[in-house]
């Protein structure tokens, strides 16, 4: 069957089930950075974890140990659509297993847009999801997107695993539509040794919480959070120096945190 290019709002779910284990999903071009003509180290199908159906797609990146295998991507086909900067996908991610949720793992996923499938330097990360041991709703809006480096504006979204830590992570049910009227995207501003400005964009008012572990949905429902009334930006101050925290926003018309 000839590969088609993805309509938002029209194309079906991308749920990995049409595609046998251990293979790469029918129209998507699958790499690693580190390992290219390695199978092992590139994105496969696999049933150890399904969010629905029986199979999702598993990244798996290694940075060290004999082999490196750092920097594992997965390419959707070619988005049709007239502005890239109005999709918005929405997924499930997660790592699955305890032992790849330690402070020894990533436990992350890039998002991002590719220009030339061919030139893995015409990628421009958007957004980096944290995951957690179970299944989570992720929600991605590419309308800060600003093309890359050489003037040009891709039509193909990239899945990359490529960090300083191992990783594995497993994405399933995709959904492409157009960008709704209420989203929200995170960007991290100025770190000092206890405080970092956190910049929301989307769709005003928003709400802003911060965590020093991953928080579940109903976690996060259970928070009371930042509110930014003006503006689209909060300082969270009085951190712990050392610490890893997570950073949670959304616009006061969404549901789901990003």
């Amino acid at each position: 069957t000839a590969c088609v290019d993805i309509v938002p709002g029209t194309s079906p779910v991308e749920n990995f089930d049409a595609n046998g284990r251990g293979s790469v999903p029918s129209c998507f071009m699958v790499g690693n950075v580190s390992s290219r003509y390695d199978m092992n180290a590139m994105p496969m199908t696999t049933t150890a974890f399904a969010h629905s159906g029986s199979l999702s797609l598993q990244f798996r990146s290694q940075v060290s140990g004999t082999t490196i295998t750092n920097g594992a991507y997965a390419i959707t086909p070619r988005i049709n659509i007239d502005d890239i900067n109005k999709l918005h996908i929405s997924l499930w991610g997660c790592v699955g297993d305890p032992g790849y949720a330690t402070v020894n793992y990533a436990r992350s996923l890039i998002v991002g847009v590719i220009t030339d499938p061919f030139n893995i330097s015409t990628f421009v990360p958007v957004d980096t999801l944290n995951l957690g041991i179970e299944w989570r709703p992720y929600d991605v809006n590419f309308a800060n997107y600003d093309g890359d480096d050489y003037g040009g504006k891709g039509q193909y979204v990239m899945f990359m695993s490529d960090f300083n830590l191992d990783n594995v992570a497993f994405i399933d049910d995709i959904t492409f539509s157009l960008q709704k009227d209420c989203y929200t995207s995170v960007e991290i501003g100025k770190v000092t040794d206890n405080s970092v400005d956190v910049i929301v964009k989307g769709t005003a008012p928003y709400q802003v919480v911060y965590s020093d572990k991953m928080l579940s949905e109903e976690e996060l429902g259970s928070m009371k959070p930042i509110d930014i009334e003006k503006g689209n930006s909060t300082t969270i101050g009085n951190l712990n120096s050392n610490t890893d925290y997570y950073v949670y926003a959304r616009s006061t018309c969404a549901e789901a945190w990003s």
